[in-house]
């Protein structure tokens, strides 16, 4: 899969996604929670979605400690079926919008 941030941060594959994880939640995003509402579904070939959705992470922290405002945005991925079940195989993030309107 890919994985592009808000701040244009791109991880490719699994390798690159999970070091970029557990960086990101051993620091600033410890202890943080997230949330994803799904928005749109749009079926684009057998086995392949394409998801609309608004996300939100709160809790997380800087460096020094102090709190980081609530982070909000939209998201859109392309999910795969595969024989251990769905999977991401691309997820763009990006705060410049907030609310998706099917």
């Amino acid at each position: 899969g890919e994985f592009i941030n808000p701040t244009g941060f791109h991880a490719r594959g699994p390798k690159e996604i999970q070091a970029f994880s557990a960086r990101a939640f051993a620091a600033a995003y410890a202890g943080s929670t997230d949330t994803f509402t799904l928005s749109a579904t749009r079926k684009i070939a057998p086995g392949v979605v394409v998801i609309d959705g608004e996300w939100t992470i709160k809790g997380a922290h800087k460096p020094t400690g102090e709190a980081i405002p609530l982070e909000a945005g939209i998201a859109t991925a392309v999910v795969v079926k595969t024989p251990a079940g769905w999977r991401a195989s691309a997820l763009r993030e990006q705060e410049s919008a907030t609310k998706i309107t099917p």
